[in-house]
């Protein structure tokens, strides 16, 4: 079965969990994970294109959010949020093509599933922030 962009997302997002977890933005991420999917389709190139803006502009995307989390920091809130609230920024400030409701809402959806309400709301807000400088 070909998957579709939701199921890509949250491929991504476990991608780019991993960052942290191994200390790398090497592309060998993408591709060890990647090579456990079988008939992946059009959306591995999503996947890899995801993964470079978010590991090309890391710093970046780390400041902004620090800057919109009041009384947060990425180092304080849980891997598994970082994952999805770095996917989410990397789409919505330099994904051309990715409607950034979209990118709210389907971080909102991945939250839900790896996480649990209070994390979604947390994101929602924070992307809903960010959403606000990037229209």
């Amino acid at each position: 079965m070909i998957i579709n962009r939701s199921k890509a997302r949250t491929i991504a997002m476990q991608i780019i969990f991993q960052i942290p977890v191994h200390k790398t933005t090497d592309k060998v991420l993408v591709d060890k994970i990647l090579s456990d999917y079988k008939n992946i389709g059009k959306e591995e190139a999503y996947i890899r294109e995801v993964f470079s803006l978010v590991t090309d502009n890391i710093d970046a995307i780390d400041a902004e959010l620090n800057a919109k989390m009041k009384g947060w920091t990425i180092d304080s809130i849980p891997k598994v949020d970082l994952a999805i609230l770095r996917l989410a920024v990397a789409e919505i400030c330099y994904a051309k093509d990715i409607p950034k409701v979209v990118a709210v809402n389907e971080a909102v959806r991945i939250a839900k599933k790896f996480s649990d309400d209070k994390s979604a709301k947390f994101i929602n807000g924070i992307l809903a922030n960010i959403g606000k400088d990037y229209k």
